[in-house]
């Protein structure tokens, strides 16, 4: 008993001890609170980025878009995006797209894969029979944003090949590698998503101490300069 007595904690102890655990739920309670409603009071089409040198650029790429879409463009005009943009095109741009954030259709999906993932002969095939009139892809090697269509190509790919297996994901690793340079493949260099990203890329200087068509977000400069778009 005596020993017992002796490990007993003091009831003033104890309740330090509580008034502090209470302290500290209370305050990560408060700051996950002013976390979250900080992260989602923003609205997400207009978005912040740094440089290099931690300079801040806003990002208003997505609004400009969808306004002249919808200042510029027929009523009853198809629009082809990845699946990322249906809802926000239909929405600020009243237009109709062939796939939306309702990704309960994987087929339509992976068309819309297949075509970015092709060369533009093919995906200019693929457009006519969907009655698209209008490809809308989101490049941010100028802007450095790297939540561009460049980093999400690779998923068009993988969902494309899934139900048309003549697209191969390894058709795009330039020496094991998914990349956008000189040893990128031929068939990432010709694909519609590359050619409608960097069209005329080469004619822009992204940093005073790199060369034109030097893609800020990948770090390095493109591979494929000087082609034009023949169909698309």
């Amino acid at each position: 008993d005596v020993y017992k007595r002796q490990k007993r904690i003091p009831p003033e102890l104890a309740a330090v001890g509580l008034i502090f655990v209470v302290y500290m739920c209370s305050t990560y309670a408060f700051h996950a609170t002013n976390a979250g409603a900080e992260s989602y009071s923003h609205p997400s089409i207009i978005l912040a980025s740094r440089d290099r040198n931690g300079n801040r650029f806003i990002i208003d790429d997505f609004r400009e878009s969808y306004y002249w879409l919808r200042q510029n463009t027929a009523q009853d005009a198809k629009i082809m995006s990845w699946w990322d943009y249906g809802y926000q095109i239909t929405g600020m741009s009243n237009r109709t797209v062939l796939v939306d954030n309702n990704t309960w259709n994987n087929t339509h999906i992976a068309t819309v894969g297949m075509a970015m993932s092709s060369s533009e002969e093919d995906a200019y095939e693929i457009c006519e029979k969907l009655d698209v009139d209008y490809v809308l892809v989101i490049f941010g090697g100028f802007s450095y944003y790297s939540g561009d269509d460049i980093n999400k190509f690779l998923w068009m790919v993988r969902i494309g090949g899934g139900v048309f297996p003549h697209i191969k994901e390894e058709d795009y690793y330039g020496r094991g590698q998914y990349r956008i340079d000189q040893h990128a493949t031929p068939t990432m260099l010709n694909c519609l998503m590359y050619k409608l990203c960097y069209y005329r890329f080469d004619e822009v200087k992204t940093d005073y101490w790199k060369p034109p068509g030097y893609d800020t977000v990948r770090g390095t400069e493109i591979g494929h300069k000087g082609f034009k778009l023949s169909l698309i």
